[in-house]
């Protein structure tokens, strides 16, 4: 009975195509409509208020180009707080090159600018700080509708569905009708993927480039034609423009381009050549920049090294998350190398012995499968607090992780047939490992590969309608180890949610509107406010938690207490008050 209706199913899966892509289609809407109207009325919509991440920088990086500096003139890197300790750092090894920057025109004494000048060094001047693509397009759209960012995410959450509707077309297209069904329902809830669509980061722009690259290749590989090869290049060449790391994944099309047509070299070189061509004029545009403002042609990340950096000397802790580069090690590679690429590269290798950097590396293989989201500018189990959508969405990398790596290997044998998914898993694997496997960076390729965990449930459908228990027990298995392996717990100094994601949204989100509340004396407006920001309060705070985290959460409630004692409601105040009283008592003395 079980087989018949497995094949039922497939069939009627088949001859509804269009049907399935259009309730994908909605469902994405709507899952993304309740997502925004959670955010609203939550830090989540403003994060670019945030002086001290990237989104803020983003912002203002958008805004400066809208405002007219197109070509980016302006030395355009962010300052934040966590860079002038290795600012200090470096000073105190090398403090004869204060007088080196004196003579170059910073203000004597005034450490401010000394430390400024220093990053924008390490940062190489009018080099783009990061890739421009997604910058310029937040940029079109403040030029277009005003510097709003409702817009910028109004694009990203279509780009989203988009995303999902070619997650369903590559699966169909190589693992076939239920492996497409399995696969759009998995893509449709992976929360750590639609959580960036409200972000000003370029995620869920990443997500959709990787998965048109693939599409892309794999539509070229089963035709000689150069136009095809030239629409591919131009598509990996405009990836490259988002994540410059994508030139991994350009390598690895004239690699498999030389492996199909290697029986004729004409068409090799043509089709070859197609491919760099289309490629190069997707960047041409940034080249032609950098040359207009005396950079080196192709260099478009002046943060890559620094990061590279951070990520790779022997400080570097994959188990404790992404640390800041102030460790001794990053000091003396950034201030030996002066940032240079291939000088950095060869220092931070030296700070390393053969098992040190071994076991970095398996660190950081096993933290690209961890079912932890590393947070990095935003916080995805923050974000859940204020969004039951994304709270009780269920697809996370807890399930999707082992999926995946069991998948690879069940495709193994035929990798050629899969070979630009393998290509983008090859691509993805390899930034991580050599910068550090963060939320924001695995969501974009984990979704796209997606349709290597809808294959594997597939097949175990397939087992079990066809009564092939033994095969079944043996994936289950698999499945039961893997997923040990990556559901690890964090380390018992690892919080969840790391102290700044509980008081920035304090100072970019809830300030602001309780400030408004107070200059108009609604006090029951600024009781509202302040009951929304202690919805964060973690539910674990005690005698060791931050005694920052204390002081800031005793004091919320000792003011939403006074507010609802000028509201007119003194029992609902004097319940804060004694909570704030609690809280405080947390201190050490």
């Amino acid at each position: 009975m079980a087989r018949p209706f497995f094949q039922d199913a497939t069939h009627w899966l088949a001859a509804h195509r269009k049907l399935v892509l259009i309730l994908l289609a909605a469902f994405s809407v709507l899952i993304r409509t309740g997502y925004y109207l959670e955010a609203r009325d939550s830090p989540l919509l403003y994060g670019h208020l945030w002086s001290q991440a990237d989104m803020g920088f983003f912002d203002h990086w958008a805004k400066a180009i809208a405002g007219g500096d197109r070509l980016g003139r302006q030395v355009m890197h962010p300052f934040f707080e966590w860079q002038i300790a290795p600012a200090e750092g470096h000073f105190r090894a090398h403090p004869e090159q204060i007088a080196e920057y004196e003579r170059a025109g910073v203000p004597k004494g005034d450490t401010n600018a000394l430390y400024r000048a220093l990053w924008s060094r390490w940062t190489h001047g009018r080099e783009y700080y990061q890739e421009p693509l997604y910058v310029h397009l937040v940029a079109l759209t403040y030029g277009l509708v005003g510097t709003a960012v409702g817009a910028v995410f109004a694009w990203q959450m279509m780009l989203g569905i988009c995303t999902n509707l070619l997650v369903y077309v590559l699966a169909r297209r190589y693992f076939g009708e239920v492996a497409a069904a399995i696969s759009g329902l998995l893509i449709l809830l992976y929360s750590p993927l639609f959580l960036y669509e409200l972000s000003l980061l370029r995620t869920t722009l990443t997500a959709f480039l990787a998965a048109v690259v693939v599409i892309s290749l794999e539509w070229s590989l089963s035709h000689d034609s150069w136009r095809r090869w030239w629409i591919t290049g131009v598509a990996v060449g405009i990836a490259m423009t988002c994540q410059s790391t994508f030139i991994v994944f350009l390598a690895g099309c004239l690699g498999l381009l030389w492996m199909r047509f290697r029986e004729s070299k004409g068409a090799m070189l043509r089709l070859g050549a197609a491919t760099v061509c289309g490629a190069a004029l997707a960047v041409s545009p940034i080249v032609a920049r950098n040359i207009a403002v005396g950079v080196p042609p192709f260099s478009w990340t002046g943060a890559g090294v620094w990061t590279f950096v951070r990520f790779n000397t022997p400080s570097a802790d994959p188990r404790i998350g992404p640390v800041l580069p102030d460790f001794p090690d990053h000091i003396r590679v950034l201030g030996a190398s002066d940032a240079k690429a291939i000088p950095a590269v060869v220092a931070t290798l030296r700070e390393h012995t053969p098992a040190s950097l071994a076991r970095l590396v398996l660190l950081k293989f096993q933290t690209i499968w961890r079912w932890y989201e590393e947070g990095d500018n935003v916080s995805f189990y923050y974000s859940r607090i204020y969004s039951p959508v994304l709270r009780y969405a269920p697809v996370t990398n807890t399930l999707i992780s082992p999926l995946l790596l069991i998948g690879l290997a069940l495709a193994l044998k035929q990798w050629k047939r899969y070979a630009p998914l393998y290509l983008l898993a090859a691509n993805g694997i390899l930034v991580m490992l050599l910068t550090f496997p963060t939320g924001r960076y695995r969501a974009a390729y984990f979704a796209v590969l997606i349709p290597f965990a809808g294959a594997v449930v597939a097949q175990a459908l397939t087992w079990i309608a066809s009564r092939q228990f033994k095969k079944l027990l043996v994936l289950a298995s698999a499945l039961l180890v893997v997923s040990i392996w990556t559901s690890l717990p964090l380390p018992a100094s690892r919080p969840l949610i790391r102290t700044a994601y509980y008081l920035a949204p304090f100072e970019y989100c809830w300030s602001p509107l309780l400030e408004a509340a107070i200059r108009r004396t609604d006090w029951r407006e600024a009781s509202r406010v302040v009951d929304q920001s202690i919805r964060s309060e973690p539910p674990d705070l005690g005698a060791g938690s931050d005694p920052e985290l204390i002081r800031t959460f005793s004091s919320a409630h000792a003011m939403l207490s006074e507010y609802l004692g000028k509201a007119g409601d003194p029992s609902a105040a004097s319940r804060e008050l004694a909570r704030a009283r609690e809280i405080f008592g947390l201190l050490p003395h």
